[in-house]
């Protein structure tokens, strides 16, 4: 079966993570054809590049245009494809424009919930969440990054039957990780600071405990600005290191004891997946199917969304467990749970099942 991807082109986060992950998992399983199609040479596409995988860039125009998708479709058509399979809302957008034009079925993953997407976007917001709706009943079929997702989504007028929930992936590494404790306690958020991200509540915890520590906040965003003015406020600045986007988060990965997440919404939340596949245990908070993925105090530690109190709470016990040289062996326990449950190769199987029943 042939099966083309579409993304923007320019995620940087778990969604890229997810695509590459499963187009290599699908190519290893030998059952269907996947191939990448995205709208500007960015850091999808330079990562397909990185894995040998098969990508295009269709160029869009600065100002979308009727002959555009024409060609979009055209082309589609051209490569005989059996499924689209799009990651984003750009790319759901377009696929919805051009749905009655081409012959393959058209599927979606939707990695979080519209009325999050434009969390804050003011009247940008206001137009286009609407419009993402509207996007979301063309699709053949939505896959959920989240079950949650689904009664949200039935209110809003989308059908719960032509909704199917996966779970997240990654490529695990078949080498069983190494932690090691660090000199001091160090701690990273690998996350964009956006609003949905929320890290001023990972900020104003670490504000109310005792203990010295080492934060890395790994990514950039539109919040950058107040998170760091937050940092100063709390008068951490000498323990808060802002360290931007990073296309390789392996070397932080390696040098910490605990990583942690603040959100007010994930779906499936791959950061967590990512954390485990390098044996750190997580603190994050319950959010999308975090719980799923830390689903035992034995890899680390679930708060209620915006508890701050329970936030200091989990963070002191996550201390001294690290002054009792407890979390190296919280991490390694971690992998085993993850590398188990949630690997490509799974979720590659899964897929080739669904895209049948289209």
């Amino acid at each position: 079966m042939k099966v083309l991807f579409v993304n923007a082109g320019n995620e940087t986060g778990g969604g890229r993570s997810h695509i590459i992950g499963l187009m290599k998992a699908m190519i290893a399983l030998g059952k269907d054809e996947p191939s990448l199609l995205v709208f500007e040479d960015g850091p999808v596409a330079e990562l397909a590049r990185a894995n040998q995988l098969p990508v295009e860039v269709f160029e869009q125009p600065k100002t979308l245009t009727p002959h555009f998708l024409k060609q979009l479709a055209a082309h589609i058509n051209s490569e005989n494809i059996d499924v689209v399979h799009t990651h984003g809302p750009r790319s759901n957008l377009f696929l919805a424009l051009i749905r009655k034009r081409i012959t393959a079925k058209w599927t979606l993953t939707l990695h979080t919930l519209p009325k999050i997407d434009y969390l804050n976007k003011g009247f940008k917001g206001k137009i286009l969440l609407p419009l993402s709706l509207w996007v979301l009943k063309k699709a053949d079929h939505i896959y959920l990054i989240a079950e949650r997702f689904r009664n949200s989504l039935v209110q809003q007028g989308i059908n719960t039957n032509k909704m199917t929930t996966i779970f997240n992936a990654i490529e695990f590494s078949p080498e069983v990780p190494t932690p090691v404790k660090q000199p001091q306690f160090t701690m990273i958020c690998v996350a964009r600071l956006t609003a949905q991200k929320h890290q001023q509540l990972l900020l104003e915890a670490l504000a109310n405990v005792d203990f010295e520590y080492q934060l890395h906040l790994i990514g950039d965003g539109e919040l950058e600005a107040e998170f760091k003015k937050l940092a100063t406020d709390y008068q951490i600045t000498d323990k808060v290191h802002f360290d931007g986007f990073q296309s390789d988060v392996a070397h932080f990965y390696r040098h910490t004891d605990l990583s942690v997440l603040s959100s007010i919404h994930e779906g499936f939340p791959t950061v967590l997946l990512e954390s485990g596949n390098y044996g750190v245990p997580a603190i994050t908070t319950d959010v999308g199917d975090s719980k799923v993925i830390v689903d035992s105090p034995e890899y680390g530690w679930v708060v209620d969304s915006l508890d701050l109190q329970g936030y200091v709470k989990a963070l002191n016990e996550a201390y001294a467990a690290y002054q009792n040289n407890q979390l190296v062996g919280m991490g390694l326990a971690f992998n085993k749970h993850v590398s188990q449950s949630f690997s490509t190769r799974q979720l590659a199987i899964l897929m080739h099942d669904l895209y049948a029943q289209l």
